[in-house]
């Protein structure tokens, strides 16, 4: 049987988690979201290639619908727990490595999403399957640069990072180096970190990516 297998990072998924939760947990809410965002958000703990695929590209397609809703879910009007839950929902999602990892995921899952499904058709002959899940894999080391450089850079200029005021910068606390860091980990800026970071969910899904007969 021919299979893909690897999982998103836990922190992203579980902020995507998070944010469908919020919207599910009344009628009133999920009418405020379907009233912005055209695209029903999905939870994404399956573990589905599909249901993975589709709830990052529910949020990446209608992100700013997404933070409008939140928006709106936050004002006075409503009440104090609907407030400060989408407050903080709002909060999760409008941070610079959420909005790399969206972008990344974004474009990696429907490739892979696309594979999977190919492998699944009736009556396939193994050579073609095999064909395909090595092609996926050299697309993904191939275009690992390119990958994390445009996730970064559509993160930083042309998303939502410079309109919604969003920094791609933390404030850093001195702090004793851990045994296991190294000097090159504590010299790294944010958005090196960020990088690396992606870099190691690129290498690990080619990693993970398995043909087995």
């Amino acid at each position: 049987m021919l299979f893909l297998q690897t999982r998103i990072p836990l922190l992203f998924s579980g902020t995507v988690e998070r944010l469908y939760a919020f919207f599910s947990a009344s009628t009133h809410r999920w009418e405020i979201l379907k009233a912005y965002v055209p695209r029903t958000v999905k939870r994404i703990v399956e573990t589905r290639w599909s249901a993975q695929h589709n709830a990052v590209f529910a949020i990446k397609s209608h992100y700013e619908n997404v933070v409008d809703a939140l928006e709106k879910l936050s004002e006075q009007s409503e009440n104090a727990d609907t407030r400060g839950e989408a407050s903080t929902t709002l909060a999760s999602i409008s941070t610079f490595p959420f909005l790399c990892f969206l972008n990344l995921l974004g474009n990696i899952l429907p490739e892979v999403d696309s594979v999977q499904n190919y492998l699944q058709t009736k009556g396939l002959d193994l050579g073609y399957a095999m064909s395909a899940v090595e092609s996926l894999r050299k697309c993904l080391t191939d275009q690992r640069d390119c990958l994390v450089n445009n996730s970064l850079d559509t993160a930083m200029h042309r998303h939502t990072c410079a309109t919604m005021d969003i920094p791609v910068v933390r404030r850093v606390h001195k702090k004793r180096r851990m045994d296991s860091e190294t000097a090159a980990d504590t010299g790294l800026s944010f958005q090196d970190e960020i990088k690396r970071d992606m870099f190691e969910i690129i290498d690990r899904l080619a990693s993970q990516i398995e043909v087995s007969i």
